[in-house]
């Protein structure tokens, strides 16, 4: 029976990581951008309207994809903006759009369209209209490891094989209230501790040592300073776990 028990916990345990891992896009830009500011993220920006068919497409036929999901996890921050929504407010280069205004500042006139900016806020493509899968995570590829800037046209590298899916990145962050931003708005960020068993506790997560190869390496972890943290870091980095972020203090968070 104690078997038992041990076994439901410990699958109820994989249940909560793995269900908090297909969320929603960021609805609010302001906050997508702080959070790509923190996180040294590029920002996915689309532009989309409730009667759109292919808006509907990408939401049933790419986004779920695990190759997609993955790829947006490690590398961006993605925000979905609605064009018929006149009362939110965006703030870009110290002016104030609504969400059609911010559409047309960039030329868009249909929906979807995607644009990718860099962490502070430039502009670097956009990509307009419906993609299947395949081709969406192959122009997160390109433009996450900015094969652009090497050179290489897309028509050629879309043709290739390349199994990238992020590079491995410790940020440091600036302090408790960057932590706190992160986890009351990126649905993909966990606090991550060592303890003696393993359960989750809202955003926290809290794994035995031997237990964290269970983990979704793709997940966002904020691990505290510490010295045993510092082991955690460790482990993380060793065994491929991409997003990682250290601060000072958990205590307040």
């Amino acid at each position: 029976m104690k078997k038992t028990f041990v076994f439901l916990s410990f699958f109820l345990f994989l249940q909560l990581v793995i269900m908090a891992t297909v969320p929603e896009p960021i609805d609010d830009f302001d906050v997508a951008a702080k959070i790509a500011s923190i996180e040294n993220k590029d920002l996915i920006v689309v532009f989309s309207s409730k009667d759109c068919y292919y808006c509907r497409l990408f939401d049933s036929e790419v986004y779920p994809k695990a190759d997609v999901q993955t790829l947006i996890k490690n590398n961006y921050i993605f925000t979905e903006l609605y064009l018929e929504d006149n009362k939110h407010k965006v703030h870009f280069k110290g002016r104030e759009f609504t969400n059609v205004q911010f559409a047309q500042a960039f030329g868009i006139r249909g929906t979807p369209t995607f644009i990718f900016f860099t962490s502070t806020g430039t502009p670097i493509t956009y990509l307009p209209g419906y993609a299947p899968d395949e081709i969406f995570a192959k122009v997160l590829k390109y433009l996450s490891q900015r094969l652009f800037e090497k050179g290489i046209k897309f028509k050629d590298y879309s043709k290739k094989s390349d199994t990238f899916v992020g590079k491995q990145a410790i940020v440091e962050l600036k302090n408790k209230e960057d932590a706190r931003f992160l986890l009351e708005n990126d649905p993909y960020v966990r606090v991550l501790k060592l303890g003696n068993e393993d359960r989750v506790k809202g955003k926290e997560i809290q794994v035995k040592k031997k237990d964290i190869e269970k983990l979704d390496p793709y997940l966002r972890y904020i691990v505290c300073v510490n010295n045993s943290s510092e082991d955690l870091l460790k482990l993380l980095e060793k065994r491929g776990f991409l997003n990682l972020y250290s601060v000072d203090n958990c205590n307040a968070l």
